[in-house]
């Protein structure tokens, strides 16, 4: 691996590690509790923004917006949650992570037809995680209509749980190679090409050495009938 991926990875999961330890501030504090989600939610993905585009410009790499478009989806969010008043809480909180979750699926999916194009083995990964982030989504959206305390404890395992997902993709990149991922894929398609071979029906013994019998005394009564028919001839 070239070292500049290697620092892009590094960086992105110290990166993905810092929403882990916001949602765990959020869980570990009642004070969160008292307060109105929504305040301190837009104030959260804007610092996150923060960190992200200094993320991007420690490890800019050339053709490659992910994480400058990550960090505009998060002022986007944000500034929808402070400057959109509403005192419909769970109406905000709801409509906020909708966008939120629509937003980063369009940022991923278009980096995973990216990949997939360019025959690049990582679109598996990237695909999976977001399908994975798009189901947290609707789950969230779905909690987020109860009380103030069960509110904050969502929120809080939504950036836990978003966090450890997208931690997997940067370590996945430092720790497995392509020559690894195609060594792990043969390994599982010989195993299926072996269970199904197993799965085959296999022929019995008893039915071939019927069908040997059967083939032998067709030969005997062919063999009987051209003697008579010789011993038919020689008393001509």
């Amino acid at each position: 691996m070239v070292k500049e991926d290697k620092k892009r990875n590094i960086i992105e999961a110290v990166l993905y590690f810092i929403l882990i330890i916001i949602g765990i501030i959020i869980m570990s504090f009642p004070a969160f509790g008292l307060i109105n989600p929504v305040f301190y939610l837009g104030a959260l993905f804007y610092i996150y923004a923060f960190f992200t585009v200094i993320a991007y410009f420690t490890s800019r790499k050339e053709k490659d917006y992910e994480l400058l478009f990550n960090s505009l989806i998060n002022i986007i969010v944000a500034s929808f949650l402070i400057a959109v008043p509403n005192e419909n809480v769970p109406f905000m909180l709801g409509t906020a992570m909708l966008i939120y979750t629509l937003l980063i699926i369009v940022n991923r999916g278009l980096i995973v037809y990216k990949y997939k194009t360019n025959d690049n083995y990582l679109w598996i990964i990237k695909f999976i995680i977001t399908f994975l982030i798009a189901f947290l989504g609707i789950l969230t959206i779905i909690n987020l209509y109860n009380e103030l305390s069960i509110q904050t404890l969502i929120i809080g395992y939504y950036f836990v749980t978003l966090g450890i997902m997208l931690v997997t993709e940067p370590l996945f990149k430092l720790f497995i190679s392509p020559k690894k991922f195609n060594k792990i894929v043969a390994k599982i398609l010989e195993e299926e090409e072996k269970s199904e071979t197993k799965k085959q029906p296999v022929v019995k013994k008893s039915s071939t050495n019927k069908a040997k019998k059967t083939i032998k005394k067709s030969n005997t009564t062919k063999n009987k009938s051209s003697n008579t028919r010789k011993k038919t001839k020689s008393t001509k």
